[in-house]
């Protein structure tokens, strides 16, 4: 899994020089290994397609595939079962608190 907090079009763009850690280069006959998954402010993203591509599989409330569109660097994909990302529960929500005790993640969300 790999998270950005700014879903800019200078993030996400068409190509880059070279990948480290995770990625994934359709230029290699290799493919991957584990399947990997984008979580951005925006919504979130995956490569479960036949063409290996980025696409985007839901969007969080309060924002839009046109927004999502115009905030990536490249024709992005559109999952055909792609959804609004759910609200988590309150199981999900102490389960987040009990790993981030001391709330660091709002140095990231506000």
């Amino acid at each position: 899994m790999i998270w950005s907090a700014r879903h800019t079009p200078r993030t996400f763009v068409e190509e880059v020089d070279f990948v480290t850690g995770q990625g994934y280069n359709h230029r290699s006959k290799e493919q991957m290994k584990n399947e990997m998954t984008i979580v951005s402010n925006l919504g979130v993203m995956n490569f479960k397609n036949p063409d290996r591509v980025m696409q985007l599989q839901s969007y969080h409330p309060g924002h839009s595939i046109d927004e999502i569109r115009k905030n990536t660097g490249f024709d992005l994909r559109i999952a055909p079962d792609v959804i609004e990302t759910p609200i988590p529960g309150p199981q999900i929500v102490d389960m987040i608190r009990a790993m981030d005790p001391d709330g660091l993640r709002t140095s990231e969300f506000g």
